[in-house]
C-alpha cells in the first residue's frame, strides 16, 4: 500500500498542457454548432393581472424570428407558459426563438401584451415582492 502513496503531492506531466499554453487547445466554448437557435422568455414584471391580449404577429414577421411560443403551446412546454392570469413577477408570458441575438432582441420588443390589473388585496403585493409571508406568526 505504501508504494501507492508515494505519488501524492508530486507533480506529473499533463497531456494537454502544451496545447493549452500555445492556445491550440479547444474548450467547450470554442465550438459553435450550425443553425443554433437563440431563445429568451418574455417575463411578467408587475402585480397580479389578467392578460387581455397578446400579439406576436409583428415579431413573427421579422426576419430572423423563427417562432414564438405562447400559452397555446402549453402541452409542448409542460405548462411553463402563463395562461390568462399572471399571479407573480417572473411568470413567463411567451418564449421567442430567433436565428441571431439581434433578431431575438428586436422580436422581444415587438411582442405586445395588454394587461388588466386584478383587484389588490391591500398591501399583499408589496409583501410578496419583499418575500415576507403574511400568514405566518412573527418569529421571536
Amino acid at each position: 500500500m505504501k508504494e501507492y502513496l508515494d505519488v501524492i503531492g508530486k507533480p506529473f506531466p499533463s497531456i494537454t498542457a502544451s496545447r493549452k499554453v500555445r492556445g491550440a487547445y479547444k474548450f467547450a466554448t470554442d465550438y459553435y454548432p450550425q443553425d443554433l437557435l437563440h431563445v429568451k422568455p418574455l417575463v411578467y414584471g408587475g402585480d397580479p393581472a389578467e392578460i387581455e391580449s397578446l400579439d406576436v404577429s409583428n415579431a413573427l414577421r421579422l426576419d430572423g424570428v423563427v417562432t414564438i411560443f405562447t400559452e397555446k403551446d402549453n402541452k409542448t412546454l409542460f405548462d411553463m407558459l402563463s395562461r390568462k392570469d399572471v399571479q407573480y413577477t417572473g411568470r413567463i408570458i411567451a418564449v421567442v426563438c430567433a436565428s441571431d441575438m439581434d433578431s431575438l432582441k428586436r422580436g422581444l420588443d415587438l411582442v405586445t401584451v395588454k394587461y388588466k390589473a386584478e383587484k389588490s388585496a391591500g398591501r399583499r403585493s408589496e409583501k410578496i415582492e419583499t418575500g415576507v409571508k403574511t400568514d405566518l406568526p412573527e418569529n421571536k
